[in-house]
């Protein structure tokens, strides 16, 4: 396993420390990165400080770093400051997985 896969792509935390939410090929999200991007998704302010300063809701990354969608691809996308996007269907499923473990 990569090193980068170890830890949360979009925090740089230990997902073995803040469980792993969802992951592709180098790429992976923490459950509170989760969290924080469906806030944001649904209009709201996330309360978690650090999360707050990583993610905007429009984006400066265009493509998702899990499924690769583009421009078009997807009805909105969240990204953040260390160059990494997530769409709203790869969010959903990374929402669903976080419940189920």
């Amino acid at each position: 396993m990569s090193v980068e896969a170890e830890a949360c792509s979009f925090c740089g935390s230990s997902v073995h420390r803040r469980g792993r939410a969802i992951a592709a090929p180098y790429v992976s999200m923490c459950k509170d990165c989760i969290a924080a991007t469906l806030q944001i998704l649904d209009g709201k302010e996330t309360t978690d400080p650090l999360r707050k300063s990583l993610f905007a809701l429009n984006p400066t990354v265009l493509h998702c770093a899990f499924c690769g969608r583009g421009p078009g691809d997807y009805a909105a996308l969240v990204s953040s400051k260390v160059g990494r996007g997530i769409c709203e269907t790869c969010l959903d499923a990374g929402a669903m997985l976080a419940q189920s473990s």
